[in-house]
């Protein structure tokens, strides 16, 4: 339960956000397709009436077809429209309100996932050395290039919903059990082999140390997106970050292939 709306709010999850977009397609089918259904029987069922005006039981079952069709427009209607309202109190509601679009740019941008000859995907890791990280070129202090150095050990490694929020386990501990970590468990536990007790969800961590424009980003830096939070490596535009089951942890080129809500000093 504690960290629930780490779970819920995960956008960049491609399962998740799968998940929702579906659920959306569903809602959307269900919207029209069953006061469609409802409305034609509505008309059967007033004919039948003007047949036989008599017929009371005929009445009642127009009446409560009716109602049902009224509630299975307006109650997806609703549901949207809540979810869309509260999307800052209630992390979900991000996701879902921006469930299509997510899914795209995720779909475009794992680095990971490439089809073989026979059009099968399967996951490809990219050696580390592409990336190029230069801790002379990096932005920021000695102590967020080492952090992201750390960081960066750790990529290919494994995500997992909830994983890495144990203050009493290290990340090495974690995988070498088999375990994995979701976003801001991986950034807790990079942080906290620093020294730093940053445990909690991307809500809370969106809070910590100071908040820095993104045009003055630096090594080491969090990058907090709605649902989501990474490690920004100061090389370029490019973070580290705990992406999703599909993807595991992994380097994005670059850091606005999403909205931005806040980039947090740390150190």
């Amino acid at each position: 339960m504690l960290y629930l709306l780490d779970l819920m709010g995960s956008c960049s999850d491609y399962n998740f956000i799968s998940i929702l977009v579906v659920l959306k397609r569903i809602l959307a089918i269900f919207q029209l397709v069953v006061p469609i259904i409802l409305v034609v029987s509505c008309i059967w069922g007033l004919i039948r009436l003007m047949i036989n005006p008599d017929d009371k039981k005929g009445f009642i079952g127009l009446k409560n077809k009716v109602m049902a069709a009224l509630v299975c427009i307006f109650v997806p209607f609703v549901v949207n429209l809540v979810l869309m309202w509260t999307e800052e109190s209630f992390n979900v509601s991000f996701c879902w309100s921006m469930a299509e679009e997510y899914k795209a740019q995720l779909d475009a941008t794992d680095q990971y996932d490439v089809a073989t000859s026979t059009g099968e995907k399967k996951f490809v890791q990219k050696d580390l050395s592409d990336y190029h990280f230069s801790d002379k070129k990096a932005k920021g202090s000695t102590l967020g290039k080492d952090i992201v150095q750390y960081a960066l050990t750790f990529v290919g490694k494994k995500y997992a919903w909830g994983g890495g929020h144990n203050a009493n386990e290290s990340l090495e501990d974690i995988f070498a059990r088999g375990g994995g970590v979701d976003c801001s468990g991986f950034t807790s536990g990079v942080y906290r082999h620093f020294g730093y007790d940053i445990t909690g969800t991307d809500l809370t961590q969106a809070n910590m140390g100071r908040e820095v424009a993104y045009n003055e980003a630096q090594a080491g830096d969090l990058i907090v997106y709605h649902g989501h939070v990474a490690i920004f490596m100061g090389d370029g535009n490019k973070i580290v970050h705990a992406s999703s089951p599909r993807s595991g942890i992994k380097i994005t080129d670059n850091a606005t292939y999403r909205t931005i809500k806040t980039v947090r000093r740390i150190i």
